[in-house]
């Protein structure tokens, strides 16, 4: 879990004159500029989404008893180093793509979610957002997705022919595995 991800995830509290409003930062922020809001605070743990109630629950605890600290400066100087945070290479993503069928798998997926609601439907790109499959390869590969996703398996044939296109999004899944 990076950084980025925490700070983008994070749910926030805008404690405002007689009530409060629970976001993502992003979607709180506006209310900053207004008289009425006192301050902004992070959701307890409980709060959080599941994927960062391990990151709280371990700043919090550290933060009780060694001293406050900012997420930023807890993350960098204690977290990175006691979870040592994985950092995957470009290289490593690829290799992994062409020799093991559930990294292929989850690759698939995660490129295919990554396709807007509206692309997913057509089965072809229709925005140039650098997210998902390009116009070239949306057809085939929202194919193989909803194969993938119905039938749990790919054919040996389509393991080859996918195999081949996912090589041209390994910044991509970079980009999503290291987030």
């Amino acid at each position: 879990m990076t950084l980025e991800t925490i700070m983008k995830d994070t749910l926030w509290v805008a404690k405002m004159q007689g009530y409060r409003t629970v976001g993502t930062y992003d979607e709180i922020k506006h209310l900053g500029e207004s008289e009425e809001c006192r301050d902004f605070d992070t959701l307890c743990t409980d709060g959080q989404p599941n994927h960062l109630k391990p990151f709280y629950k371990a700043y919090y605890e550290h933060c009780r008893t060694k001293g406050w600290m900012t997420i930023q400066d807890y993350y960098h100087e204690v977290w990175e180093k006691e979870h040592k945070v994985k950092t995957w290479a470009p290289e490593e993503i690829k290799s992994l793509i062409q020799t093991n069928d559930t990294v292929l798998y989850r690759a698939l997926k995660r490129l295919y979610a990554e396709q807007t609601d509206d692309e997913q439907f057509r089965e072809h790109t229709v925005e140039r957002n650098g997210r998902g499959f390009n116009k070239v390869d949306a057809d085939f590969l929202t194919s193989v997705s909803k194969f993938l996703n119905s039938r749990g398996f790919l054919t040996e044939k389509q393991k080859v022919a996918t195999r081949r296109k996912l090589i041209k999004y390994t910044a991509q899944l970079t980009k999503l595995a290291n987030a």
